[in-house]
């Protein structure tokens, strides 16, 4: 009885907290218009990248250890000031993954959108830039993850789950993801692990799709005078398909229904395969 309260109040905990960052409002940087001057290469640039102005200008504070300040919008261009975590600086305008910001003691200069979006409002609430999205996410090559769901069929039809996950992102569209976790029913717990792949297309959406296969393990202990189960040490294949929502703040949010086919297995003895089907609902930061 204790697991299904502890369980449902971390389902519920999942719950506030998607909901919460999801109210962050896209209107923080609204009202933009374009800013364009003379004819000059630097201009041409500008009309074809769409630079525009940030109206009103919003005062953000630094949460990173420090955001680089380049003298113009890319990479190439050099880093001539350090804005230090604590400060507060002025986002002027914009370009595709660029912000002109202007710090305290009165610089300006060009930082990533994905520096920037690790910023807190002066009121304290975290940013929520319009082109900081999922395409951002899956620029990250690291990610972690928590789930939480139930099987919803076969064997362990009612047990709850809680996974944990840590991805790499090998190419723009694949994934890989370690990941363990534990599941807990009336009359039987256990732990499973294992390595899946992610596929996901390019994000061009609100809500992206995706597929998930992968491979692990699964340990069942049955409690003392409760019904037995057809398998306790088992290895698992899986298939599933899910859909992520860029919540902000470097959260994402996923929503997937893996099916297992499970090696039922007994001591020695080796059965035919278990057909298993869970849910989940969780989110992912990335770095």
């Amino acid at each position: 009885m204790w697991r299904q309260v502890i369980s449902k109040r971390v389902f519920l905990i999942l719950v506030l907290v998607i909901a919460s960052l999801s109210r962050f409002s896209l209107a923080d940087l609204a009202n933009e218009e374009n800013d364009v001057g003379g004819e000059t290469t630097e201009v041409a640039e500008a009309k074809e990248k769409k630079e525009v102005k940030v109206k009103p200008m919003m005062r953000v504070e630094v949460i990173d250890p420090y955001v680089d300040m380049r003298t113009g919008p890319g990479r190439g261009y050099p880093v001539f000031n350090v804005v230090e975590q604590g400060e507060v600086v002025t986002v002027i305008k914009r370009k595709p993954d660029w912000y002109q910001i202007t710090s305290k003691n009165g610089k300006t200069g060009w930082t990533t959108a994905l520096q920037l979006s690790r910023t807190l409002k002066t009121s304290g609430i975290p940013v929520k830039l319009p082109n900081i999205g999922y395409g951002q996410y899956q620029k990250n090559r690291l990610r972690v993850g928590f789930s939480s769901g139930q099987f919803m069929s076969g064997e362990l039809k009612g047990a709850e789950t809680f996974s944990v996950t840590a991805g790499y992102r090998a190419m723009s569209w694949l994934g890989i993801e370690l990941a363990g976790g534990k599941l807990y029913k009336t009359d039987v717990s256990g732990s499973h692990y294992g390595m899946n792949l992610i596929l996901e297309p390019s994000p061009r959406w609100s809500v992206v799709p995706y597929a998930v296969m992968g491979y692990g393990i699964m340990t069942l202990e049955t409690q003392p005078g409760q019904a037995d189960v057809k398998f306790d040490d088992s290895k698992f294949n899986i298939m599933g398909a899910g859909v992520s929502y860029y919540l902000g703040s470097n959260f994402v949010f996923r929503g997937e229904y893996r099916h297992y086919s499970v090696s039922a297995s007994k001591g020695d003895n080796i059965d035919e395969k278990e057909s298993l089907g869970e849910w989940k609902l969780g989110f992912n930061t990335f770095f």
